[in-house]
Formats: structure tokens, sequence, C-alpha cells
């Protein structure tokens, strides 16, 4: 079962607004990050929650954000994620796994420097550590994008993420009736993880294929890669100029270098070049659940000029 995770909220106001006290769930308290059973209905009732704190009556339900890793929300997401915030929907963002399998944690050890950070890589990590390090980029991104609040799973620690795994947390929501309710998440086959395979994201594609193996009716995949690679698959091509700085800003919690307190810019190593690529653009890319989808690639978005670094393992 996954968890609902919250800064103390002095750090992080927005999360847990829909009780009458910050914290009404059971929680424990662990390495600063406060870890909250969800359970339905009661107070925790999603269906009584807006994200200006407030129980009232509401037109549009609850949009759910499925990621494989920390970072995948904001790189694909947080234009759609920041709109739906605007509209005054609850927006939740459930997260499947650590991030702990990325080969940035030999990176951090290996003595070497970056141009974009002062010192050099002499921080060993456990994978229990470095895991934590990645959730808390997360959070601070959650931050920033003004979420209502998160879902932090950890599947996937020792091997890939499975769809079995993911559908788990699909038919918690499904489970909840919600009227209104948006599934949204990383998109599959329609992505390729690099410009020379036709290869997905596997963790990528366990989430889509869960989001559509559920047959519910509102179901969107956002593409990761596309700022790289320009091979996605994609149904629609979204301007979020509107939402822009704040996607930015989201992406700056994924950058941060601050080793005293635990900040590493892991998604920064990790996916420099997409980062800064995603940084530069103002679009998000929208996949359908239709069946039967044409292999061919049949889009012709420009890309940027490249910024070198991109790797699969996330």
């Amino acid at each position: 079962m996954g968890v609902v995770r919250a800064l103390p909220p002095s750090w992080i106001p927005m999360f847990f607004q829909r009780f009458d006290t910050p914290f009404a769930l059971p929680c424990t308290l662990a390495l600063g990050v406060l870890s909250c059973a969800v359970q339905p209905g009661g107070a925790n009732e999603v269906a009584d929650a807006v994200p200006d704190g407030h129980t009232h009556a509401r037109t549009r339900g609850p949009i759910v954000f499925f990621a494989a890793h920390p970072d995948d929300e904001t790189i694909g997401m947080a234009g759609a994620i920041l709109q739906a915030v605007s509209e005054g929907r609850p927006v939740y963002i459930e997260l499947m796994t650590h991030g702990d399998s990325s080969f940035v944690r030999s990176e951090l050890v290996n003595g070497q420097t970056d141009a974009w950070h002062p010192g050099s890589h002499m921080y060993p990590l456990s994978v229990q550590s470095f895991g934590e390090a990645r959730v808390r980029e997360f959070m601070d991104a959650m931050q920033r994008l003004g979420v209502t609040g998160v879902n932090v799973s950890d599947f996937g620690s020792s091997s890939k993420l499975t769809s079995a795994q993911v559908t788990e947390r699909v038919d918690y929501w499904l489970s909840r009736n919600e009227r209104g309710l948006s599934l949204r998440g990383t998109a599959g086959a329609q992505d390729p993880a690099h410009a020379t395979s036709p290869a997905p994201h596997p963790d990528h594609a366990a989430v889509w294929n869960a989001l559509v193996a559920s047959g519910y009716e509102d179901v969107l995949g956002y593409c990761i890669y596309e700022a790289v690679t320009g091979r996605c698959r994609y149904d629609e091509k979204v301007d979020v100029s509107e939402w822009c700085a704040g996607k930015r800003d989201a992406l700056g919690a994924y950058e941060t270098w601050d080793p005293s307190k635990g900040r590493y810019g892991i998604a920064l190593h990790s996916t420099y070049g997409l980062l800064k690529n995603v940084g530069a653009r103002c679009n998000e890319y929208v996949v359908r659940a239709i069946p039967d989808r044409p292999s061919t690639i049949d889009n012709t978005d420009p890309l940027p000029p490249q910024i070198e670094g991109d790797d699969l393992e996330r």
C-alpha cells in the first residue's frame, strides 16, 4: 500500500488542507517526512476536498497524475497540473517509485565535477538514502506546483515497475466512485526513450498500460521524452505558455545542489539534456487511449537545439 507523504505544514502548507487539523490521518515522522496511510471515506474523503482548504460543492472532480519516477510529473505534465490547480480541482500525484535504481547514485561518488554545481562528487548514499533524496526533490516540486496531496509508493526498488503494481493505485481511485474523476499518467509505447530506439521506458509503459487496462473513460497519457527525441506519437500538442513560468520553477526543484540539506540535483544529473530542453519549451504532448494505434511516427514537431545528457535509467 502506498503512503501519503507531506513535509511539516510550515514547509508545505497546501498538503492536507482538506482537514480541520493538518494531519487527521494516522501519521509517523521519519527522516523529516511524514507518512500517513490513505483510507477511503471520513475525514480523508477526497470528494470533500478543494485546494483552498474549504469544504463545499464543486462541479469538477479530482484529477490524479501517475508518475513512474520523481520528475516525470513535472517534465511531462506540469502545465496540465498547474491548469487543474488554477481551475480549483483537487489535484493528486501518485508517485510509483522512489527512482532509487538510477545510475546517478554511483556518479555521486566518482570524484568528478560538473560545471553547473560547486564541489565534486564525494557523497556515498545507500539505496534508501538516495531514494529519500529523490523524494525530497519531488516534494519540493509538489510544493511549487501547489497540488492538493501526494501518494508515494515504493514499487520497483529491486526490479522494474509492473502494471499490476500501478493497478493497485488505479483501483484505489476507481473504488472511490468519485464524480468527475480524471486519470493522467506517463505515455507508454508511443514515447520512445531514445532517438535511436523505438522502446519506451518500461516503467512509463507500466503506468500507461495499467491506466488503459482500467477501461476508465477519462484517461490521458503525456510524453516525457519528446523534447529530446522528437519521436513521440502524440495526439495533441498543447501550448502551456500560460503555465510555463510555473513549470520552470518546479523543474528548478530537481536542479538544486545543496548536499548539506540532502539535495544533490539528482534529476539534473540523470537527464540534464531533457530537463533543459523541456524548460526551453512551453508544450506538452498528449496521448489518448486509442485501441490499435498505428506504429508509425507521424509528428513533425521540430526539436530545439539539443543540450547533451540523458539516460534511460531514471
